[in-house]
């Protein structure tokens, strides 16, 4: 099958990525697991690359159900050096909403400029808010096109392929990689036996 069980895998999922720097990369780690919360701060993640790059343009598309009396999320980096986008939200409805921004050298800060992890704050920030929010999924991709359908972070393809493959070593399947001996493409067409 070539490659490797892992490999085979998430060309099953329908995904392999090339690198990071593709455009439609989710950017964002484990974004599909749900985030509830009535406070202030909705939801924390962590990003599968280091840093932004300064100069490139970024959207953010995220999967909310806002709580009555929510007007808008924003996305800050974690160290609070000011938000990278923000989203209009209207009702209490399940909705797609996407912002772009452009990183830029200020939204570099010296103290942490090594890392991105993006947190969802909700606003107003005042006692009114009283309900929960649901962040039902994320997406941070490179470019200024929004993509509404959910895909998973590079990493996250490779966990899952780990996991299924864990789970076929622990319950005794045997998968086909091992199972099946694939011709090899020089083998000519009258050399293959079909037994019944």
């Amino acid at each position: 099958m070539g490659g490797g069980k892992k490999e085979d895998i998430i060309k099953a999922l329908g995904y392999l990525p090339a690198d990071a720097a593709a455009v439609g990369v989710n950017l964002i780690l484990k974004s599909n697991v749900e985030r509830r919360s009535s406070g202030y701060k909705v939801a924390v993640y962590d990003s599968s690359i280091e840093q932004l790059e300064v100069g490139t343009s970024y959207t953010v598309t995220i999967c909310v159900t806002p709580a009555e009396g929510v007007t808008r999320y924003s996305i800050y980096k974690r160290d609070g050096s000011g938000a990278l986008c923000s989203f209009s939200v209207s009702g209490t409805d399940k909705q797609i909403v996407s912002s772009t921004f452009t990183f830029t050298q200020e939204m570099l800060n010296a103290k942490d400029k090594a890392s991105l992890h993006p947190d969802i704050y909700r606003f107003p920030n005042d006692e009114s808010v009283t309900k929960e929010s649901t962040i039902h999924w994320i997406k941070l991709e490179r470019g200024i096109v929004p993509n509404p359908v959910w895909t998973p972070a590079p990493q996250d393809y490779i966990d899952i392929a780990n996991r299924v493959a864990a789970l076929e070593s622990k319950n005794g399947i045997v998968s086909a990689d091992s199972a099946i001996e694939l011709p090899s493409a020089d083998m000519a067409e009258n050399d293959l036996e079909v037994t019944e």
